[in-house]
């Protein structure tokens, strides 16, 4: 079982292996537009040369938030950090950075 923590300290219980957890977060830039299409609708790396920032659609069924910029801090073989540095996200909740 995999945690999923905010610095607001929320804790999200994945019921998935850690390790099938880990590689799809790695993937997430293409994995979770196929697995939840409508709450992403884009993940793109504005600088393919810099794939530590990246923007984030919303899609549909995300009522508060329509789009973020992330900003990946930390991403070690089981830790990913990332601070949210744009977008309406930043306006609706006071956690802007998550961690994996």
């Amino acid at each position: 079982m995999a945690f999923v923590t905010a610095n607001a300290g929320v804790k999200v219980n994945i019921k998935s292996q850690p390790d099938a957890f880990w590689t799809h977060i790695q993937l997430s830039t293409n994995w979770f537009r196929v697995a939840v299409p409508d709450l992403y609708t884009s993940i793109v790396l504005p600088d393919p040369s810099n794939s530590a920032v990246r923007t984030v659609t919303y899609g549909q069924s995300s009522q508060n938030i329509k789009s973020s910029t992330e900003r990946i801090t930390e991403n070690s073989q089981t830790k990913l950090t990332c601070t949210v540095t744009a977008g309406d996200i930043l306006q609706k909740y006071k956690v802007n950075t998550f961690r994996l």
